[in-house]
């Protein structure tokens, strides 16, 4: 019973996933996307200084800017965080800092997305009208009850990017 809850779970959180991507596909008339502005640049860095904080006080490390490495650490971090109580705000600031990582490796951009439910910080992949919300992919998958792989989710992630760079260069 509790695979098949487990396997319930990650359904609901993939078609969530899909249904916000494919409405922000679907909507651009009702979305608006503006430039990062001081403040939210300034909301990026104190989540990662709270991650390196967590990292530093576990593991006696702090990130280094290197994927492999900071995805691990990044694990690290959630399965110590998960095996304890809720903590929304340490999944969100794991969420900019897999973000931060997807940036340095791939051609995306972080933009203030707005849509009928609101606004949310978002990575634009080129420019492109296709995004993805990595400061909610651990937070949500978190909040159901699934025991997240942060190295799978960013190759998961990085797929999707090479897909749409590769599905714009075949529209030209």
């Amino acid at each position: 019973m509790n695979k098949l809850s487990s396997i319930i779970k990650i359904f609901i959180i993939i078609t969530l996933f899909f249904f916000r991507f494919s409405y922000a596909e679907n909507s651009k008339n009702d979305v608006q996307v503006h430039k990062f502005e001081e403040s939210d640049k300034y909301y990026l860095s104190l989540a990662i200084e709270r991650i390196n904080e967590k990292s530093q006080r576990y593991f006696g490390t702090s990130l280094k800017n290197k994927k492999n490495y900071d995805l691990k650490l990044l694990q690290q971090i959630f399965d110590l965080e998960y095996k304890r109580k809720y903590n929304k705000k340490t999944w969100q600031d794991m969420g900019v800092v897999l973000g931060e990582i997807l940036i340095q490796n791939n051609h995306v951009n972080w933009v203030i997305y707005t849509d009928s439910l609101g606004k949310s910080r978002a990575l634009q992949i080129k420019s492109s009208f296709n995004f993805l919300f990595p400061i909610t992919m651990i937070s949500r998958r978190a909040e159901a009850g699934i025991k997240v792989n942060i190295i799978d989710l960013y190759a998961i992630a990085e797929e999707k990017i090479n897909k749409i760079e590769k599905n714009n260069l075949n529209n030209y």
